[in-house]
């Protein structure tokens, strides 16, 4: 999963794309077996070091660094220019980097468990992650919620897919 994926119809979210769904009933597989698909940013570290091990969780993963990228408007492990290989390596080794302005802390433990290295430690299913994002949500201060970057952190593209989301919402 990635943000490019998720497209909003009526302010409802939709998951567009399944890279990594299996054909069900089958043995065949849209992945293949040792090969790494999926943007990097994204990955988890299963999918970074051994793409046969990925399961559910590291789509549990993807989500948690779309959270917090949502709510930093920056990733928790690639730096701008990065290479394919360095993110890759930072996503297997490293923890997520602070972000510049600090996360609340109910969001920052969803994220926490979310960005968990082992996928066993990781939210068991969507479900249980949606409602530790529900419960975290109901801890924050709604005037509190929304976060804007400073003006010139927004890209001109940022702009450009803000206008198409709310293209496609209407």
């Amino acid at each position: 999963l990635k943000p490019g994926n998720v497209l909003f119809h009526q302010g409802v979210a939709k998951v567009a794309d399944f890279g990594l769904a299996k054909v069900l009933g089958s043995d065949a597989s849209l992945t293949h077996t040792r090969s790494v698909m999926g943007t990097v940013r994204y990955s988890s570290p299963e999918q970074c070091a051994d793409p046969s091990r990925v399961d559910h969780r590291a789509d549990l993963w993807s989500i948690g660094v779309m959270l917090f990228e949502m709510l930093s408007w920056e990733r928790p492990f690639d730096k701008s220019g990065d290479s394919f290989v360095n993110v890759a390596m930072r996503i297997s080794a490293e923890p997520p980097r602070a972000p510049a302005v600090p996360l609340p802390a109910p969001f920052a433990a969803v994220i926490e468990r979310a960005l968990d290295k082992d996928p066993a430690r990781r939210y068991g299913s969507a479900n249980e992650m949606r409602d530790a994002v529900d419960a975290a949500a109901e801890q924050v201060d709604p005037a509190g919620r929304m976060r804007f970057p400073a003006a010139e952190a927004v890209t001109e593209g940022d702009r450009l897919l803000q206008d198409a989301v709310r293209l496609i919402d209407e």
